[in-house]
């Protein structure tokens, strides 16, 4: 593997040998890489507009194309998580869990001690999605959600 100093020659590289995400789910699963792609276009619209309310910048926002995709590829019966305050990444499993209509999500997490109203963080973006099967647990095990 070369070493690259120069960023322009790292940039340059990667535009070189990248391979388009779409293509390779659509390789994989032709229906569920359409669903993604069409996942992957809608989701940021809304939730960026929540998360402009909250006093921090939350995490995950390169990696639900992968998770949506994934969990919707394999299914689990159980979706177990943590770091649910990664607001782009969590929400997404629990997305394509409900679309799939299959597994069980559930998640631990501690509240992050350092905002006002670390609950408000937790749930900003999914008190619509699974809101009846997902068990959320906060504060040394107690469960918080729903």
């Amino acid at each position: 593997m070369k070493n690259f100093q120069d960023r322009n020659a790292r940039l340059n590289c990667l535009e070189t040998h990248h391979i388009d995400f779409d293509n390779i789910t659509r390789g994989i699963n032709p229906e569920i890489g359409q669903k993604s792609q069409v996942f992957t276009q809608n989701f940021p619209i809304g939730a960026n507009t929540k998360l402009a309310t909250l006093e921090y910048v939350p995490g995950g926002r390169y990696t639900y194309p992968i998770a949506y995709f994934l969990t919707r590829y394999r299914q689990p019966e159980i979706a177990l998580g943590t770091c649910v305050t990664d607001e782009f990444s969590y929400p997404t499993f629990l997305k394509a869990i409900e679309d799939d209509r299959t597994g069980l999500p559930c998640s631990s997490d501690p509240a992050y001690f350092r905002l006002s109203n670390p609950g408000k963080a937790v749930r900003i973006l999914f008190d619509l999605i699974l809101k009846n099967r997902w068990n959320l647990y906060l504060n040394k095990g107690e469960k918080t959600y729903p």
